[in-house]
């Protein structure tokens, strides 16, 4: 009922947003200030005027991150947790809130990339190479992205030619026969840019670990990897007012995927990923975009176990049509209109035959801002955005949202934001059609969530930000497979609630960074399936209640050295909590020199991964690495 109310609502004012809020608002159109994001509201605000949590990864951060991947420059963020299945090159899945991999959609440039087979991204084969910045959106966001978005969205935007001429090469080398390689050039030929670019990477990890029951070490085997990565944007001014985008992506990797009950089994990817965009902006800030991209997906798998052999396949194409306009209806409303289309296909000799998915999406949305001339309650901004979702084999979907934030100072920038909306998780192919393991009578998992919180930024012997939210979800008809019919099951209601606190601040005019995050989540099953339920009101499986992120950093020109310590807390593996996993330590160190030399510049960088040695498992039965090393080298025109 009250989301029924909210939904009329912001119908009611969407279609009155031509109100004044007030004649002595002083307003403008522009509110660039600071550092801009786009994933909370589809269109270019300041992080600071977000109404929901957000975590920005800037390109300078992303080159001193230990790692080569988007999976490792997510692991200190706030509140995520990173399911690790072994070393670099293994499957790496992102939690966000208590939520399953499922429940966080991943976007390339605004582009969906989360496969409809299973639900899941694969983060290990998103190579930070070509990467520009990494946008994190906290919360269900469903009413501006569609199905998946019930923990939050991670955009990863890619590097766009610049203007500039620019070349760069490395070459890394490290433990248990790591190597790496990359190029990337850029250029510009009159209105046209041009940015492409290579990674190569490869890895015995034949690390030793101390195997369950045992009393001696062993070496790792069958978790060697290679993975090769050519991407290559570009872009054409037509006009002062009219650009065009267009970017390709390929990644193929071949790699072991030793488990618990498949230690020999092994599987190769082959992922390319295609888009194209338009952009106009004219005189009046109206705004038109089209985009349209293309993905296909080969997976091969192959396990030779002499009692259970198996080999298979799965094929996925999926593209989509995403047309958006957004137009000024004054000089405080902001309203943005657009929709999707698209179709995904998927061929498996799993399945009894090729499964077809059509999906269909137009989606409202509207900011009003409000700038005062005074101290306190200087700004507001209001966001609304509603959502109509029709699934082919699924069912249709209505998602509003609702979202605030008030300035209450303007020493300090204190904010207050909060925001309200339903998401929803279609079943995936798997869910729906796998031969011998699938349910067709499985309901979409729906959600209804709040988050409210506040934020700071000021100046104090240094400059500080200070943030806290407090979240709370309800999901129904949570989808998990049951692992006594070995079938996936609408297990009723879900309850997350819980708590996020973030803090950076920098000292010595930048000289020193120092930062903390800290994530309490309480994500307990809700509703009781028999008599006496051993698993009511129990902690989910896999979901760890404390995750701890501390940082620091010391800027010497040339030289950047950073730490980070991660600390992941207990979870159990079974909803009856008869099984868990111990909490486990991680610290890990990197250095970067980067000298200029004439019109080059020399990188050198440094990694210490996992400093004290610790041996632990992120999901049990696939051990990670204890201490190892890389270094890097390169050259930068």
């Amino acid at each position: 009922m009250c989301m029924r109310f909210l939904s009329g609502c912001i119908v009611l004012h969407l279609l009155l947003i031509g109100s004044s809020f007030g004649q002595d608002a002083d307003s403008t159109k522009n509110y660039q200030v600071g550092e801009v994001v786009i994933t909370a509201t589809r269109s270019q605000i300041p992080l600071a005027d977000s109404p929901s949590q957000m975590d920005l990864i800037q390109k300078e951060e992303l080159r001193t991150v230990n790692g080569s991947t988007v999976a490792d420059a997510l692991l200190q963020e706030t509140a995520m947790f990173l399911r690790q299945y072994g070393a670099t090159g293994a499957l790496r899945t992102l939690s966000l809130r208590g939520g399953a991999s499922e429940h966080a959609l991943v976007l390339v440039n605004g582009n969906r990339v989360n496969s409809f087979q299973n639900g899941l991204v694969d983060l290990s084969l998103f190579p930070l190479s070509g990467v520009d910045r990494i946008e994190v959106l906290h919360g269900g966001s469903s009413a501006l992205y569609g199905a998946d978005a019930l923990g939050g969205v991670v955009n990863i935007l890619t590097s766009q030619p610049n203007g500039e001429t620019h070349v760069r090469t490395e070459a890394a080398v490290g433990s248990f026969g790591y190597e790496r390689y990359a190029a990337e050039g850029e250029s510009n030929i009159g209105n046209f840019g041009l940015l492409a670019g290579y990674s190569g990477e490869r890895a015995r990890n034949d690390f030793p670990f101390i195997p369950d029951g045992a009393d001696t070490a062993v070496n790792r085997q069958n978790s060697d990897y290679t993975a090769h990565q050519y991407y290559a944007n570009a872009s054409y001014q037509i006009d002062g007012q009219s650009q065009m985008n267009l970017s390709t992506h390929y990644v193929a990797a071949d790699r072991g995927t030793p488990g618990p009950f498949s230690p020999l089994a092994r599987q190769s990817d082959d992922n390319v990923d295609c888009s194209i965009g338009f952009n106009r902006t004219d005189e009046t800030g109206t705004a038109w975009n089209i985009a349209a991209s293309l993905r296909y997906s080969l997976q091969d798998y192959v396990d030779p176990n002499p009692f259970f052999p198996y080999q298979t396949f799965y094929k996925t194409l999926y593209g989509s049509v995403n047309p958006q306009v957004r137009f000024f209806l004054s000089s405080h409303d902001l309203v943005t209109i657009g929709g999707e289309l698209s179709e995904g296909t998927l061929e498996s000799p799993d399945f009894d035959t090729k499964v077809v998915r059509v999906q269909k999406a137009l989606y409202l949305s509207h900011e009003s801002r409000f700038d005062f001339s005074r101290n306190l309650f200087n700004r507001l901004i209001v966001y609304e955005t509603i959502r109509y979702d029709r699934i082919s084999d699924v069912d249709v979907a209505l998602t509003p949202k609702f979202g605030a934030n008030l300035a209450l100072t303007r020493v300090g920038d204190i904010r207050l934001r909060g925001s309200i909306g339903q998401s929803f998780r279609s079943p995936s192919f798997n869910d729906l059609y796998y031969r011998g393991f699938s349910n067709p009578n499985l309901k979409a998992e729906r959600s209804t969530s709040f988050d409210a919180g506040f934020t700071s930024t000021f100046v104090w012997g240094g400059v500080h930000s200070i943030e806290y939210t407090y979240f709370h979800q309800d999901i129904d008809d949570r989808i998990i497979f049951d692992l006594t019919t070995f079938l996936p099951m609408n297990i009723g209601k879900v309850l997350s609630t819980g708590s996020e606190v973030k803090y950076n601040g920098s000292f010595f005019r930048g000289k020193a960074t120092f930062g903390l995050n800290y994530a309490f989540t309480d994500a307990r099953k809700k509703n009781a399936d028999v008599p006496n339920d051993p698993t009511f009101d129990h902690q989910l499986a896999n979901a760890p209640t404390d995750v701890v992120n501390i940082s620091a950093g010391v800027v010497l020109n040339p030289l950047v050295l950073n730490v980070s310590h991660a600390i992941v807390g207990s979870r159990y593996l079974t909803l009856d909590h008869t099984a868990s996993m111990p909490s486990y330590r991680v610290t890990n160190l990197g250095v970067v020199i980067r000298q200029p030399f004439a019109s080059w510049k020399i990188i050198a960088k440094g990694e210490v991964n996992n400093i004290f040695d610790n041996d632990y498992e992120v999901i049990r039965g696939y051990p990670m690495p204890k201490r190892n090393y890389r270094l890097t080298l390169g050259l930068e025109y």
